[in-house]
């Protein structure tokens, strides 16, 4: 299992899906790695971050995954799992 932190999030080469989110009372930018999943025991969920630019939403989705393991895909035999500290 791979260990990044926040200075090697982008650097870890997986696509970034980036959005415009709006919940009817706030919007703004969305952003998650593609195929990307947060471990959590036998289960995995999807999360992502919020922000007014990139750079906050990036920062906002480092501060969900921080200390979480991430699974880059589903599929036991070809995903790859990071921890994020």
């Amino acid at each position: 299992m791979n260990r990044i932190d926040e200075h090697d999030l982008l650097a870890l080469g997986y696509g970034i899906r980036v959005f415009k989110w709006d919940d009817g009372n706030v919007s703004g930018i969305g952003v998650q790695f593609e195929n990307a999943w947060v471990k959590d025991g036998i289960f995995a969920s999807g999360t992502f971050g919020r922000g007014n630019n990139f750079y906050d939403a990036l920062n906002d989705y480092y501060q969900q995954i921080k200390g979480k393991t991430l699974l880059i895909g589903l599929d036991p035999e070809t995903r790859s799992e990071v921890k994020v500290i």
